[in-house]
């Protein structure tokens, strides 16, 4: 495998661990960060096919990068410290929930239309267009330049 290969290989492996705990956390609104180790391994445990010190730093890694994302934050009551999901982290969780909804209930018969999608979305929000183009791809939409894509599908 190439370089730029590998790079999306561990970038797609970091995403679904950060879609395991993200899920966790959401289902289970406020969880003990100290028990983060315990209940969140079992859901990671089927991806990572780790367990002990190593998951238990998995999670703690995935919950600072969701953290610093801006998904969860830490709350500290009565000693405890808390993992508990942000206002954007509800709405990312809920665009995740949607996309894979809409990517389950899709019928592929195909009624001979084709559907083209043509956007301009300027530099300053690039992470933007980013994240289209990402979403595209997911519905099934194919790329025939950077900002223009084409689906047979409704």
């Amino acid at each position: 495998m190439g370089k730029l290969e590998e790079r999306a290989k561990k970038k797609r492996k970091k995403d679904d661990y950060q879609k395991v705990v993200l899920g966790i956390i959401g289902m289970a609104g406020v969880i003990v960060a100290t028990a983060v180790a315990l209940p969140l391994m079992a859901g990671i445990a089927g991806i990572a096919k780790q367990s002990g010190y190593r998951a238990r730093q998995r999670a703690k890694t995935v919950t600072g990068r969701l953290a610093a994302k801006g998904l969860v934050r830490f709350v500290k009551k009565n000693g405890n410290t808390y993992v508990e999901l942000t206002e954007a982290g509800r709405r990312h969780l809920t665009l995740e929930q949607a996309r894979l909804e809409s990517l389950a209930s899709k019928s592929r018969r195909w009624d001979r239309r084709y559907r083209l999608v043509m956007f301009d979305i300027p530099q300053k929000r690039r992470a933007t267009r980013d994240r289209l183009r990402s979403l595209m791809r997911d519905f099934g939409f194919l790329r025939l330049q950077d900002s223009v894509w084409v689906s047979p599908y409704d």
